[in-house]
């Protein structure tokens, strides 16, 4: 009775501990969708309004935290890196990577682990630490080629060639980027194989092959106008505009400039505004369009000062300098030059304390504004949810005491089932082999029996031959004694070749009693002195003992041994005493 009441006590505890464990189940799904919705309009504003998406991101963070839900982590800290990447506040992105390469490795995850060090490895690319970057694009590397992903494969090869493009190692660079084309050329994903052939457009710009970079680049355009991705063709008309420049094409340069400028407003991403205008401003001044650069160069710089870009401010301010110098204006170019001192002095001593108090008191706003909604909204959740588990508990606890009474029931006389049939199955087993040992003990023993006796008879004819050449002797000395020692020599001779044959025949047939009917019945035609032969061959017997069995000479065992050859259809090469082994061995 007390081991009843024990084992029924411990099934209780145990359906305890399912039924939580899928009540815990259930209540992450919330905060998963919730993070989701999130991550959704994270994704709508991130290029227009980063700080916003940034305050997306910290609010799924303290969701997931809060809520016990690592899974999203990952996801989180790419999201927030990659905005902080995008507007070159590196410091805040590194930190964000860091922290999703932990929280990939807490959750073993190696692709995610690659891709952290990917992110990284871009991170420190961007602030031109080189050395660093290629240390993490190799993990990253490792990692894809033991795992077999061929889509981060790719990305990591063109990573590692980016840095050997900035180290001027044009050559590994190239050799790089076709790797990585290939590799994605086998996957046959039009963006990425766009993108390859952008990078390679880009090194044969730095390389000044601009016919292989007009190549590429057009190929890559063609694919992102099929995609329509209108971003991605900016990028492209900014590279072209590069070699136009280059070889002196400035009219072209800038209608290309223009292009990728009403592209990006096109999509509202004014990140890239300010190069592109700054790029715009360069031209002109080239082509001595001095007041059209001008006008460039302060828009850049008004939008530089807005997003906080200060590489981009400082580029607008030494365009503006240059054009004050060549208007003839020093005083002009001398502020310009003390602004650009400045912004240098801020780039080298901050680390964009500006953007992170910014972001620091949009998340806090934002807090403060939602907390009180979201903690009532959770709070209700949670009541309706342990209200629906308290019910639910009790029905599943009373159905699944008689379910798993009957699965423990079940199981058990399975088990007994499979183990008497296992017992069985190892007797069956063991007493097969042992009658196998048996007959194979018995037949090595028929066997060795039969070659003695065979070897006996050998010498048994070895005397009688002796004896029959002494008579021979004697006859060829005596002349008148020649008609009975002819007729005791054939009758010796006689006597020696059928006796001791039938004997051996008798005791092999014994041994093997088929093998005559299995080589009369595949070759009817042999002969009964080449059955014979056969035989004495199946036994391994060389030819010098079948002459002693048969009483002939070797020449003449080895003249039937070659016309049975042929009756037997072997070629030279064939082992005939293997052949007649085959032929018996059971199928």
């Amino acid at each position: 009775m007390k081991t009843t009441l024990l084992k029924s006590k411990k099934l209780l505890l145990l359906f305890m501990v399912v039924l939580f464990g899928s009540f815990l189940v259930k209540a992450e799904t919330d905060p998963a969708k919730e993070i989701t919705q999130l991550c959704k309009q994270y994704a709508a504003i991130r290029l227009h309004k980063p700080y916003e998406a940034i305050a997306l991101m910290q609010k799924a963070l303290d969701i997931s935290q809060r809520r016990n839900f690592p899974d999203s982590l990952v996801n989180i800290y790419s999201y927030i890196g990659n905005v902080y990447q995008t507007n070159k506040i590196y410091a805040l992105a590194l930190e964000a990577y860091f922290n999703k390469l932990k929280a990939a490795e807490i959750q073993k995850d190696s692709n995610s682990i690659a891709y952290s060090y990917s992110d990284i490895g871009n991170t420190y690319y961007a602030q031109s630490v080189f050395s660093i970057s290629f240390g993490y694009y190799k993990k990253a590397a490792e990692i894809f080629k033991r795992t077999g992903f061929a889509t981060g494969l790719s990305v990591a090869l063109n990573n590692q060639a980016l840095v050997f493009m900035q180290q001027k190692d044009f050559k590994q660079a190239i050799k790089l980027l076709n790797e990585g084309l290939r590799v994605r050329e086998k996957l046959g994903n039009v963006e990425l194989i766009a993108h390859s052939n952008m990078l390679l457009g880009s090194t044969y710009i730095v390389m000044r092959q601009f016919p292989m970079a007009l190549k590429h680049l057009e190929i890559s355009n063609k694919l992102y106008l099929s995609r329509k991705e209108p971003q991605n063709v900016a990028s492209i008309m900014q590279l072209i505009a590069k070699i136009y420049i280059e070889q002196k094409n400035y009219p072209l340069a800038l209608q290309d400039c223009k292009k990728a400028l009403e592209l990006y407003e096109l999509r509202s991403i004014h990140v890239y505004h300010p190069e592109i205008l700054n790029q715009m401003a360069s031209i002109q001044l080239l082509c001595n369009q001095l007041d059209d650069a001008k006008n460039s160069c302060f828009k850049a710089l008004a939008l530089a000062r807005e997003n906080q870009t200060l590489i981009d401010q400082e580029q607008s301010l030494q365009l503006l300098s240059k054009i004050a110098a060549v208007q003839n204006n020093p005083s002009e170019a001398i502020y310009y030059l003390q602004q650009l001192s400045l912004v240098k002095d801020t780039l080298l001593q901050q680390l964009n304390n500006d953007h992170f108090n910014k972001l620091k008191a949009t998340v806090s706003t934002y807090k403060e504004e939602k907390e009180k909604e979201a903690l009532q909204k959770e709070t209700n959740q949670r009541r309706k949810e342990r209200n629906i588990v308290v019910i639910t508990l009790i029905l599943l606890i009373t159905i699944s005491w008689f379910i798993i009474s009957q699965m423990i029931t079940t199981r058990k006389q399975q088990a007994i089932i499979i183990q008497q049939q296992k017992a069985i199955t190892e007797l069956q087993l063991k007493q097969s082999q042992e009658e196998a040992v048996r007959l194979g003990s018995e037949l090595d023993n028929r066997n060795r029996e039969l070659v003695v006796k065979s070897m006996a008879i050998a010498q048994n004819n070895e005397r009688v031959t002796d004896i029959i050449e002494e008579l021979q002797h004697i006859r060829n000395d005596k002349t008148n004694l020649d008609k009975h020692l002819g007729a005791m020599i054939s009758t010796l001779r006689h006597n020696v070749t059928v006796e001791s044959w039938e004997e051996f025949q008798l005791r092999f047939e014994h041994v093997h009693p088929d093998f005559y009917q299995k080589l009369e019945y595949r070759f009817p035609d042999l002969s009964s002195g080449e059955r014979k032969l056969c035989a004495l061959l199946y036994l391994n017997l060389s030819t010098k003992e079948i002459s002693s069995i048969t009483n002939r000479e070797a020449a003449s065992i080895d003249v039937s041994r070659s016309r049975l050859r042929k009756k037997l259809g072997l070629t030279r090469d064939s082992n005939l005493v293997k052949f007649l082994a085959d032929l018996q061995s059971p199928k």
